[in-house]
């Protein structure tokens, strides 16, 4: 039941520490009442013969019932002056509040069935509420919660052919002043029906309520940050993603701005670690450049930028806008100043620490007072309470001492003023803080965070970190790595002080990994080791008191130290990454790496309680692993996801090992469920019972704010929502990973748990986007030759593949072999005859096919075998020039698509010294226009110290219209092999990308490397040639669904697609889906347009819309935003 003072801090009764508030728990608490139990006695839960859990059904006539107008009319009756009309008078508080719980209790009992009605439209009584605004002002909140009572789904509902519903209609309204408790009243109904919830956005809805809540924040809307922190948890990923306008900032942008901290300083952190953790894509989003209208400010952000950066630049435009500072913007309203601040004095100064360098740019201006306009309107609230209890004070005063009051009041005024400048400047640091803590946290985590951005293809790094956070840790180290330290060579205290005297740590650090060698420490005197602190007992362990003590290290992610050999004692790691001996430090670890054989369980809970990764080094023991999972034992870890368990063969009996680690699995999973009911049932204490230590909870995974704040009285949340909230990430599944090493020491490869083999990721994500989208691509439909399209529409796109030849007959071939078309042969043997096209030399151009397929599975393939000969420094086989020169003369005749040459060739043009080289290099240049098919070529792997300056072809025909390709890392960075990358059109992936198996499918054996992998340029050429064939396939397809759909939302036309025939279009439309890597050169990585494209697909298959024509609208848009519309 809703708490009547639970409402906004507009009422006296929302804030439970207002005196007023204080005052009438106190009288109700004299009768045996609270303010909670009165509400529930004046407005009980609704009788089990009332009907308000039936079904919400439509009603057939469209027609507003007459008994609307008439409940509109008692609310205005009822309450003309509104909820807002309050009395200091106790007793008149509480009669107006038997008065609205009356009214509620009549309308629910007469007017029933029209509350609960919902018309044709979609249309309920709440919409027509919202209509009559000033009804919709004056409607007490028991009012209001009685109606969503009769029909629980209005709030969510929306009428025909509009994706606004109530909720999000009142929120837009919240200009007009009056409607905050509204919006506050549905959300905290919400929360009461379904703590857990997910907006409902068939038609877009959620995602409208969600812009529009975040809107609020850059307008003159009174929003509380503890209720938008609420939509945010029922909110899903793409509600918290502009995918549609990558032009506006997004949810995380407007919540990070500094003036945020400034209104809010409790709930602006809370709402920054809501919206990351329902979605973590976010953080890697950019702020576009532009200029920003913001509710206190306008802020130019010239390039785009982190939300690091953005947050920080906030935080300097605010402080900038100050009225002290002489070049302050004048739109910023600046509090009412007392006689001694116009004349310059300051009656209150501050002195703030600076011992941050993170927030270094965070300065407080001590004679000044700065607040932003919506901070001044609700000071000024404020100051209107405190007003009347001034004057209350000195009607009670002598009359003598009345003048004294005021001054008293203008300092009492500035104190608050600093304090407040000093809460939004802790809000500023937790800010910056969470966003470090994610990102870096990134960088490290097993599997790699999938990213949302479109400017950064690659795993963030250590550098990626540092343009991440720009010159806030530009000369910061983000680690402590010694790992390349020879193993027993001992090291010395004062030399490592002294290498790192000048540098700086930044205050987490991404990991510390120390090796297997002892620390010479330095001689300490007897007399002065008597008055300072004990001094760590193990000298191995001196790197993480001198980090923390010295180095102001506050946290570290991940920790791995070498002790294999004369391990350190439990008590010794306990103390120095947990804080439990001397060192009183805890570094809150997250990924813990200590190499101590069968390392104890409560030795783990003490030093990282809120541990999320553990690698254990396992004797092979089974008692060892019996302890490990009892539930007080691992299970109990409430963050732990990851255990990777790493043992050595010939311990044991390979199957009963195997059947100690399954128990082991079972017996973790079996205590993880128990340990998850017992959190969500009432008695949540019995946890202790069963000897959980209360090490294993974390403190930090409920904060104190989110059951108490200045908006919501802390007798409304129950200890169930709180237990239920902090389920919802306490307590994962644990996924279990094997290492086995051989007696000599050597690591296998890793075992995967079962349900991760099938759904294993491929090594490089562009596989997997491109996978993902092509499952959903149908082929060209069959009756597109009844209509008067052009053969280039009706037919598949042809793909000539000039390379060694194609086994066609092969099992890894065979689902495809209806793809493979008559080709030709250019090879000869040494008794005259040519091999045929149909098999392969050694392998490579059937590789080649396979890739191109991949990506486009409805290419026609032309195979062509040409002779080839070994390279005279490498030794690899390379074509012959002439019969290469030949085969593209062939494919241009046959009128192909594209032609894809996966190789290059060195050597002289000089058609003195090499006649065929300098033919095959003048039909390169020759082919240009709408005529000729696209081309595509491989750069040569030699390295770029190898060749001395020789070029390869045709790479080398700059002046030809031919797509020269390079390969990529699988996070996005070029190929060290790749000979002259400067040259290099776009790089694809081309570094251990994984073979196609059975049935045409990658099938991935492990996470770290798939056994069947292959490198180079031509594996990259092949994939740039098949991407170029889907993008005329969909094309093709966009031009079908324009002629067939009868109200398309794109045109794609022939036109279209002859154009994006071309060398020029179809190189814009690559750069469209590229992006810049860390050495400037463009990478193909069409995650983000692609996978839009896909999420609306699987949407339409998930509703049964999967028809044509209309099925093809998605890929109609994305050939026009790819190729035509830069969005």
């Amino acid at each position: 039941m809703l708490n009547p003072d639970a409402m906004n801090n507009e009422y006296p009764l929302a804030s439970p520490t207002s005196p007023r508030a204080r005052a009438m728990s106190a009288y109700f608490a004299e009768g045996g009442l609270t303010l909670d139990n009165l509400s529930q006695s004046l407005y009980p839960e609704p009788n089990d013969d009332e009907q308000s859990g039936e079904e919400t059904t439509p009603y057939e006539q469209d027609l507003p019932p007459k008994e609307w107008d008439g409940i509109i009319t008692i609310i205005k009756k009822e309450f003309p002056a509104g909820p807002q009309a309050r009395s200091p008078n106790l007793e008149v508080e509480k009669a107006k509040l038997k008065q609205a719980s009356d009214v509620a209790k009549k309308l629910k009992k007469t007017y029933y069935d029209a509350l609960f009605r919902t018309l044709k439209s979609g249309k309920t009584f709440l919409h027509h509420l919202l209509s009559e605004r000033s009804a919709a002002q004056c409607c007490h909140h028991h009012v209001l919660y009685a109606i969503l009572e009769c029909n629980p789904k209005s709030i969510e509902s929306t009428i025909e052919g509009n994706n606004v519903h109530p909720l999000c209609e009142a929120i837009q309204n919240l200009h007009y002043g009056r409607n905050n408790p509204l919006v506050e009243t549905m959300i905290l109904f919400m929360e009461k029906e379904n703590p857990n919830r997910e907006l409902e956005n068939e038609n877009g809805e959620g995602k409208k309520c969600i812009e529009v809540a975040f809107e609020a924040l850059t307008t003159q809307k009174p929003f509380s940050l503890f209720f938008l922190r609420k939509l945010v948890k029922w909110a899903t990923e793409p509600m918290l993603l502009n995918t549609d306008n990558k032009d506006e900032p997004i949810p995380l942008h407007l919540a990070v701005v500094y003036a945020r901290g400034y209104e809010d300083p409790k709930n602006q952190p809370e709402l920054v670690k809501c919206l990351l953790d329902r979605c973590e894509k976010s953080l890697y989003v950019k702020v576009p450049a532009k200029r920003f209208k913001l509710r206190d400010c306008e802020i130019t952000v010239p390039s785009s930028c982190s939300v690091y950066q953005w947050h920080k630049l906030t935080a300097k435009q605010f402080l900038a806008n100050s009225p002290g500072n002489t070049n302050a913007q004048h739109d910023l309203k600046p509090p009412r100043a007392s006689k001694n601040h116009k004349e310059g004095k300051t009656s209150n100064e501050n002195n703030t620490s600076r011992d941050d360098p993170n927030s270094k740019d965070i300065k407080e201006d001590q004679d000044s007072d700065q607040r932003s306009t919506s901070a001044a309107r609700q000071t000024d609230s404020s100051e209107k309470e405190e007003q009347q209890v001034d004057n209350e004070k000195c009607k009670s005063q002598p009359p003598g001492q009345l003048g004294g009051a005021k001054p008293t009041r203008e300092a009492d005024r500035a104190s608050k003023l600093g304090q407040r400048r000093q809460e939004a400047k802790k809000a500023s640091v937790e800010v910056i803080r969470e966003l470090q803590l994610r990102y870096l946290r990134s960088t490290i985590e097993t599997p790699p965070v999938d990213k949302f951005n479109d400017d950064d293809t690659s795993q963030p790094d250590e550098s990626d970190a540092k343009i991440f956070f720009g010159e806030d840790v530009r000369n910061v180290l983000l680690r402590l790595d010694f790992r390349e330290h020879p193993s027993g060579e001992s090291m010395k205290e004062h030399e490592i002080k002294k290498f790192f005297k000048n540098r700086r740590f930044n205050k987490i650090l991404r990991y510390v990994s120390l090796p297997q060698a002892s620390v010479s420490l330095e001689i300490v005197d007897d007399a002065k080791s008597k008055s300072s602190p004990p001094r760590y007992q193990e000298n191995r362990l001196f790197y993480f008191d001198w980090l923390h003590s010295e180095k102001g290290v506050e946290k570290i992610l991940k920790v791995t130290v070498d002790d294999m050999e004369k391990p350190h004692r439990d008590e010794d790691i306990e103390d120095a990454i947990g804080g439990m001996g001397s060192l009183k430090h805890s570094f809150d670890v997250e990924i813990l790496e200590w190499r101590k054989l069968d390392l104890c369980p409560k030795t783990i809970k003490g030093a990282t309680p809120n541990v999320r990764e553990l690698h254990l080094e396992w004797s092979g023991n089974n008692s060892v692993l019996r302890g490990w999972s009892a539930i007080d034992g691992l299970p109990s870890l409430e963050m732990l996801r990851q255990i990777h368990l790493t043992y050595t063969t010939g311990t044991g009996s390979s199957r009963r090992t195997q059947e100690n680690i399954r128990e082991f699995k079972e017996r973790l999973e079996k205590c993880r469920l128990e340990l998850r009911q017992a959190l969500l049932s009432p008695k949540a204490s019995d946890l202790q019972t069963n000897n959980v230590s209360t090490n294993s909870v974390s403190t930090n995974s409920v904060s104190t704010n989110s059951v108490s704040t200045n908006h919501v009285s802390t007798n409304h949340v129950s200890t169930n929502h709180v237990s239920t909230e902090r389920s919802i990430q306490s307590y994962p599944t644990i996924k279990l990973f094997q290492h086995e090493k051989t007696t000599s020491g050597a690591e296998l490869p890793p075992l995967i748990p079962e349900e991760d083999k099938s759904a294993g990721a491929p090594k490089h994500r562009w596989l997997k986007y491109m996978e993902d989208f092509v499952s959903f691509i149908p082929a060209i439909p069959v009756d597109i030759g009844d209509s008067k399209l052009s053969p280039f529409v009706t037919n598949n796109v042809t793909v000539a593949l000039i390379d060694d030849g194609v086994d066609v007959f092969t099992n890894d071939m065979e689902v495809f072999s209806d793809r493979i078309l008559d080709g030709a042969s250019f090879d000869r043997s040494e008794d005259g005859h040519s091999p045929p096209e149909w098999y392969s030399l050694n392998g490579h151009g059937t590789l080649m096919a396979k890739l191109i397929l991949a990506v486009c599975p409805w290419a026609n393939i032309v195979p062509y075998r040409v002779l080839m000969r070994p390279d005279k420094g490498t030794g690899m086989l390379r074509p012959e020039p002439e019969s290469a020169a030949k085969a593209i003369i062939d494919a241009i005749d046959r009128g192909v698509d594209i032609i894809s040459m996966s190789w290059s060739i060195e050597g002289d043009i000089d058609p003195t010294k090499n006649p065929g080289l300098h033919r095959l290099a003048n039909v390169m240049t020759e082919v240009h226009g709408q005529n000729h098919p696209l081309m595509y070529c491989a750069a040569a792997d030699d390295g770029t110290s190898n060749r001395g300056g020789k070029k390869e072809y045709p790479y080398s025909c700059h002046g030809a219209k031919i797509f020269r390709i390079g390969a990529a890392t699988d996070n996005g960075q070029t190929w060290l092999k790749v000979t002259d990358p400067t040259h290099a059109h776009f790089f694809f992936p081309g570094v251990d990308v994984p073979d196609l198996k059975a049935k045409f499918q990658y099938q991935y054996e492990s996470f770290a490397k798939d056994p069947d992998t292959n490198s180079g340029s031509s594996i990259a050429t092949a994939l740039a040639a098949g991407l170029a064939a889907l993008i005329l396939h969909c094309t093709k397809l966009g031009i079908y669904y324009t002629e067939k759909e009868p109200l398309p939302t794109e045109s794609i036309k022939l036109a279209d697609l002859m154009e994006l025939k071309t060398f020029d279009k179809m190189k814009e439309a690559f750069n469209n889906i590229s992006t810049e890597n860390l050495t400037n050169q463009r990478v193909a990585y069409p995650a983000q347009r692609f996978e839009r494209a896909t999420e609306a697909m699987r949407n339409m298959a998930n509703e049964a819309r999967l028809t044509f024509p209309g099925r093809l609208e998605p890929i109609a848009v994305l050939i026009r935003n790819t190729t035509w519309r830069n969005s």
